[in-house]
């Protein structure tokens, strides 16, 4: 697997290559996405093509959350589809990172964050 990640006002924007997010490829992501974490301390994970997430999926999300908090480092969700908005909203995940309809209002929130800590 290949991540497609775009590096956008210093925020790696992270589309993923699949439609579902399931034990099938879940630890390969977890292994991507924490090396791209080490390099990068600003993750947007673009869901919109993502169709179905099951635990294992959820549980490489929330591994990723942990290791990116670790890091020093921020990571939010853009553009989950009803069905993976609902499995996130099923176990809070709202609380942890932020989830937001779409790309434009994910990099506003970075820019936001980039403004206050200048002050």
């Amino acid at each position: 697997m290949e991540l497609n990640v775009e590096i956008i006002d210093g925020v790696a924007v992270v589309k993923l290559p699949f439609t579902q997010l399931d034990s099938g490829n879940c630890e390969e992501l977890e292994i991507l996405l924490t090396q791209l974490l080490e390099r990068n301390s600003k993750v947007l994970l673009d869901m919109d093509a993502i169709r179905f997430a099951d635990s294992s999926g959820v549980g490489t999300l929330l591994a990723c959350i942990r290791a990116t908090e670790g890091m020093g480092g921020k990571l939010r969700i853009c553009n989950p589809t009803v069905s993976v908005r609902m499995a996130l909203d099923l176990i809070h995940i709202h609380r942890l990172v932020d989830v937001v309809d779409n790309r434009t209002e994910a990099l506003a929130a970075f820019a936001g964050e980039n403004s206050a800590a200048m002050l």
